[in-house]
């Protein structure tokens, strides 16, 4: 009976141990995301990236912290530093569709502020690094697709709504854009 309430009270000892250890460093940490969180929301990007990075060196298996680090980035020009951030995220709730959602608006909506801009090339390379994440969307080819015509890269549309189609023959938009190529683009 001694050696049970011994092996209790040890237990007991660490367990208190490691509680007082995690509510000492819960606070600072909850609080860089916190501090990330209202950064991100007074769009102050550089300020929101230091927090969330700073958290996630605490907590990296946070996917809604590695989807809000990945907007911070994308928002503040850094494509090639938010698109792990995005494929963290996934990973990290594969069963949760509004994160996809929110990533694929995110970058379609940087890529169409460029391409209205007339930053055609970056435009198309946010659009080819948002397939790194989700090579399948049919949307992103037809935009592809829409975005190399204005170019004028003729080859480059041809490949983008060859992919669409074999992926959505029947979405109406790939069957315009298969009507376009096969009348010659008139």
């Amino acid at each position: 009976m001694k050696t049970l309430r011994t092996g209790k009270l040890w237990f007991l000892s660490i367990l208190g141990f490691c509680l007082a250890g995690c509510a000492s460093t819960s606070p600072n940490i909850q609080g860089e995301r916190m501090r990330g969180e209202e950064a991100l929301n007074q769009e102050r990007y550089g300020d929101a990236i230091s927090h969330f990075r700073e958290y996630l060196s605490k907590a990296p298996k946070d996917g809604d912290a590695h989807l809000k680090l990945g907007c911070a980035l994308l928002t503040n020009g850094q494509l090639d530093e938010a698109i792990p951030q995005f494929k963290d995220a996934i990973r990290l709730k594969p069963d949760d569709p509004q994160t996809k959602m929110l990533i694929k608006n995110s970058i379609f909506g940087k890529a169409e502020k460029l391409f209205e801009a007339n930053k055609y090339d970056v435009a198309i390379r946010h659009l080819i690094s948002f397939l790194t994440i989700d090579a399948n969307d049919v949307d992103a080819h037809i935009r592809l697709t829409r975005y190399f015509l204005h170019k004028g890269d003729d080859r480059n549309a041809m490949g983008s709504i060859r992919k669409a189609a074999s992926l959505d023959p029947k979405n109406p938009e790939v069957i315009e854009l298969l009507d376009f190529f096969s009348r010659g683009f008139h």
